[in-house]
């Protein structure tokens, strides 16, 4: 059970993300394991384990870092997948300065061996929905924008009791939803090209994530399928 790499994350978004794009970038087919509300995905053939965890709060937990010590001691490798939230809204993980800077201090206080990844892009503010929001083929984006109106037009009715939103997390719940997929996080397939434009040529945020994994999973590069 050695030699494994174990890739944690906040949630079921960033999991079955990652889950499609490896699969895509390197042609290999995962596993899902669910236990309790928790889902874990492998690949047997590479050894790769990704492992939903929830918020960055959670690397204090026991149960978590000692699964990094201890793959370390095995010759594994660990990678940390987490959102860098917003500093100028003081929300989450506050920003990708202040969330880079809680990882390494972490990871210095315990003695951890890990490398990580901040969504979006490592280096600006915001989360995973806003690397999605650019993967949204041009000829779909028509769609997008017609949530997003219909969104102001239901706060612009100044009615009590309504519901409307601008999270991002919500308004791709409904493009997927519109486009006819099931948009419950553990069920969506980034891997439907109509919904989805996985063009690491063109989209740099895209391209900058397929070049970490490269470099931190080490597996031989396969041709992206269309």
């Amino acid at each position: 059970m050695d030699n494994w790499k174990f890739i944690f994350c906040e949630g079921k978004v960033d999991l079955i993300f990652l889950a499609d794009m490896i699969e895509i970038f390197y042609s290999l087919k995962y596993e899902k394991e669910k236990k309790g509300e928790r889902i874990t995905i492998v690949f047997p053939e590479k050894r790769i384990k990704i492992i939903e965890m929830g918020g960055l709060s959670n690397l204090q937990n026991e149960i978590y870092y000692s699964q990094i010590q201890d793959n370390t001691k095995l010759n594994g490798k660990n990678i940390i997948f987490f959102d860098a939230d917003y500093e100028d809204k003081q929300n989450g993980n506050n920003g990708f300065v202040n969330c880079n800077k809680k990882l390494d201090i972490f990871k210095r206080n315990k003695e951890l061996n890990f490398e990580h990844y901040i969504w979006p892009n490592h280096k600006d503010d915001g989360d995973i929905e806003d690397l999605l929001v650019k993967l949204i083929p041009q000829d779909k984006q028509c769609i997008f924008d017609c949530i997003q109106t219909h969104q102001h037009c239901i706060k612009g009715t100044g009615l009590e009791n309504v519901r409307f939103t601008f999270e991002l997390k919500n308004l791709l719940g409904y493009y997927i939803y519109t486009c006819n997929e099931d948009s419950k996080n553990e069920m969506r397939d980034y891997k439907k090209n109509h919904i989805w434009n996985i063009d690491c040529e063109n989209i740099i945020e895209l391209k900058g994530l397929k070049n970490f994994l490269d470099i931190h999973l080490q597996i031989e590069n396969h041709p992206i399928e269309k």
